[in-house]
């Protein structure tokens, strides 16, 4: 099984800012959220840990490892957030809506530069996930992101929405998310 964690609270989470593959620190309610996620996952044995290099990722799992100490965690570029181009760093709010309303919509052609589409998103996580289901498919797997990148794995595991856009699915900071590896269309 995986158990896909978002890293908790950070300062730009706080200030609704874009910060994709910007790397900044969880605020103090991060560490907390970490700690507590910690916690909840104590008494899974894991088999594997894959983390995204980003600073706010690395101190969400080094909460849960505290009790996985066995653990050998293994850093993965592939894990990082979507490159959002020349919006990263950029207040939510500066987006015109349409351009917030599809930044998860597949086929959208956006006019934000160097923005990473949904399209090499998804194929960025399948390439990932393939890996790790012909390493691990029946183990329990503990991995650590962002929440962009989990829009993508969570249609890795269940199918992209009818419409095309992953702008609702959401999971919130140091949540955990559960899956197992399906024959879909996206992980075959």
């Amino acid at each position: 099984m995986i158990y896909y964690v978002r890293h908790g609270e950070s300062e730009d989470n706080i200030y609704n800012i874009v910060t994709g593959i910007n790397d900044v620190a969880l605020t103090k309610k991060g560490l907390e959220q970490a700690r507590k996620t910690a916690k909840e996952l104590k008494s899974i044995h894991f088999d594997a840990c894959y983390i995204s290099p980003l600073i706010r990722a690395k101190q969400t799992a080094n909460e849960i490892l505290a009790f996985h100490t066995y653990l050998i965690p293994v850093y993965d570029e592939r894990l990082k957030e979507r490159n959002y181009g020349k919006a990263n760093g950029f207040k939510k709010e500066d987006f015109k809506f349409d351009e917030y309303e599809n930044r998860y919509k597949i086929g959208y052609k956006s006019s934000i530069k160097g923005l990473e589409s949904v399209e090499e998103l998804l194929k960025r996580v399948k390439g990932f996930f393939d890996e790790v289901k012909n390493k691990h498919k029946e183990k329990n797997v503990l991995i650590v992101g962002h929440g962009g990148y989990a829009r993508a794995a969570y249609c890795y595991f269940n199918g992209v929405p009818k419409n095309g856009n992953l702008i609702h699915i959401e999971i919130e900071n140091a949540k955990v998310m559960t899956f197992n590896f399906p024959e879909n269309e996206l992980s075959k």
